[in-house]
C-alpha cells in the first residue's frame, strides 16, 4: 500500500486516495463485516440499533465444588485484607515504624530549640538593658548640661 500512496496520480490531484480505490489497486476485495446471527443479537432481531458489546456472554453454570472453592477464596482474601489493615494500625499505634532512637532524637531537637529560644531572649534582654542604660546616660548628660546652663544663667 505504501507504493500506492506515493503514486503520481494521487500526488498531482492533491487528494488522498479513496480507501476503496486503494484496496482495488492492491488487488484486495471489498471489506465485508461478518454476518450476525439473528438469534444471538440482543433483542432477537438484526439491526435494531442495540450494541452487542453491552450484553455479556452467557456464563456456564458453575458446579457446587467450584462455587465453594470460590467462596472460600473470597473469605480468605477478606480475612487477609483485614488482618493486613489491623497490622498497619498496630504498627502505627506502637510506633514500630520509627527508628530505634526516635524519641531521644526528638527530645534532643526540642532541647536545642528551647536553648536557642532562651539564648535569643537573653540576647534581646541584654540589648534592651544596654539601650536603656545608654538612654539614661544620654538623659543624664543632656540633663546635666541643661542644669549647668540654667545655673550659669541664674548667676
Amino acid at each position: 500500500l505504501k507504493h500506492l500512496a506515493s503514486n503520481d496520480t494521487f500526488r498531482a490531484s492533491g487528494q488522498a486516495p479513496a480507501p476503496r480505490a486503494v484496496m482495488a489497486e492492491a488487488g484486495l476485495g471489498p471489506v465485508v463485516a461478518p454476518a450476525v446471527d439473528a438469534q444471538a443479537a440482543p433483542g432477537g432481531a438484526e439491526g435494531d440499533g442495540e450494541d452487542m458489546s453491552e450484553a455479556p456472554p452467557p456464563e456456564e453454570p458453575r458446579g457446587l465444588g467450584r462455587r465453594i472453592f470460590g467462596a472460600m477464596g473470597g473469605i480468605g482474601y477478606r480475612i487477609y485484607d483485614n488482618m493486613s489493615f489491623v497490622g498497619e494500625v498496630l504498627v502505627d499505634f506502637f510506633e514500630l515504624d520509627k527508628p530505634r532512637y526516635y524519641h531521644e532524637v526528638e527530645e534532643m531537637r526540642k532541647r536545642k530549640a528551647k536553648a536557642e529560644q532562651r539564648r535569643l531572649r537573653e540576647e534581646a534582654e541584654r540589648r534592651a538593658a544596654a539601650d536603656e542604660a545608654e538612654a539614661r546616660a544620654v538623659e543624664a548628660t543632656e540633663g546635666g548640661e541643661a542644669s549647668a546652663t540654667v545655673a550659669a544663667d541664674a548667676s
